[in-house]
């Protein structure tokens, strides 16, 4: 996870709070970042399916960023 995310999660508290992680990158996917989340924030309600696009793939992501966001619930 990068560490501008690990410094926000230091910096805020997440509990009670539902969190649905999302990612843009060159390759490296969601990875280990829902895990790590939920290690960080234990009072927060991590969602457990993430979304990812490629950073070749944003500018067509839209319809499939909204079906994600209607399928947990944050639409």
């Amino acid at each position: 996870m990068p560490d501008p995310v690990f410094d926000f999660l230091e910096k805020h508290d997440l509990g009670g709070k539902k969190v649905y992680v999302f990612a843009t990158s060159g390759g490296s996917g969601l990875m280990r970042s829902i895990s790590e989340i939920q290690k960080a924030e234990p009072k927060a309600s991590v969602h457990k399916t993430g979304f990812h696009v490629y950073y070749t793939s944003v500018a067509g992501a839209k319809a499939d960023v909204e079906s994600w966001l209607r399928k947990v619930g944050a639409k």
